[in-house]
């Protein structure tokens, strides 16, 4: 296969979803109605207008070095445009437009893409809002180099879990007091920055040696952490470490705000669940 037929195939390829949005919106109508000085080309009674061109050129020379005024180019531009114009013509005489599959997947393109859009918009504007504070920064780098031995226990009742955390020195002897309750108890291990899920890092590196947490909602169980032990890691310094830490503090900030965004879009809106045909519904 030559360079130019390739070339030609990956074009087509890469426009497909671009022609299923122009279908959708009935962009090749053969009803046309651009005055003659913005006609460049004519297929089968469908118009290919200056706009219709220069949008093209704007999308075809996006990421190459060849200038849109040279007469060959402008050329190559055209036979695209006139390519997919007979295609487009071929499908619809076809009623390829009117399949019911096809029209899914315009439903399909046209969800996805206002998806994007209002997820773009969102995260920008939450964007605004985020300030990472210097304090932030630091605190962050200081559990980077924490290592933490902690004992870890997961009960499946509350309140044998909350008994465990007040136990102290008598940590052991609860335990055994409790094995009915226990759903696993983890041998004791070295834990480093990023081990553990978010939400339980928050509360274990912030207990100094000896100390117990109070029960963690884990799943449908609780865990029980107890510390044993601290070390300091060896990582790269502060300032070659800042910009990254920031950057993560930022993203953790904006996922945040987004799921609180979501949790009060969710909470206004109408939201009615057949639990009855949930249960029901085979998935094959």
């Amino acid at each position: 296969m030559t360079q130019y037929n390739k070339k030609k195939i990956g074009i087509l390829l890469m426009s497909s979803l671009i022609i299923i949005g122009l279908l959708a919106h009935k962009y090749w109508s053969r009803n046309t109605t651009a005055g003659s000085d913005r006609i460049i080309a004519n297929v089968e009674g469908c118009e290919i207008t200056v706009d219709d061109f220069k949008e093209a050129a704007r999308a075809s020379l996006s990421n190459k070095y060849a200038s849109a005024d040279n007469l060959k180019t402008k050329f190559d531009i055209l036979d695209d445009l006139i390519t997919k114009k007979l295609l487009i013509l071929e499908a619809q005489n076809k009623n390829f437009d009117k399949d019911a599959a096809f029209l899914k997947e315009i439903q399909h393109y046209w969800e996805q893409a206002l998806i994007k859009r209002v997820l773009n918009e969102k995260l920008s504007e939450l964007s605004l809002k985020i300030d990472v504070k210097d304090s932030e920064a630091e605190k962050e780098y200081a559990r980077m180099r924490q290592k933490i031995l902690a004992q870890t226990v997961i009960l499946h009742n509350k309140k044998a879990a909350e008994e465990l955390s007040k136990a102290a020195d008598n940590f052991d002897e609860t335990k055994v007091k409790y094995k009915d309750d226990i759903v696993l108890d983890e041998p004791d291990k070295w834990y480093l920055y990023g081990d553990l899920p978010r939400y339980i890092e928050d509360i274990v590196f912030d207990l100094k040696q000896g100390e117990t947490s109070a029960p963690i909602a884990y799943g449908s169980n609780w865990m029980v952490v107890r510390v044993l032990g601290e070390e300091k890691g060896q990582i790269e310094s502060f300032e070659k470490a800042a910009n990254s830490i920031r950057q993560n503090i930022f993203q953790r900030k904006r996922e945040e705000l987004f799921e609180k965004w979501m949790t009060t879009l969710r909470s206004n809106s109408s939201i009615d669940i057949s639990i009855k045909n949930l249960k029901k519904t085979e998935v094959k």
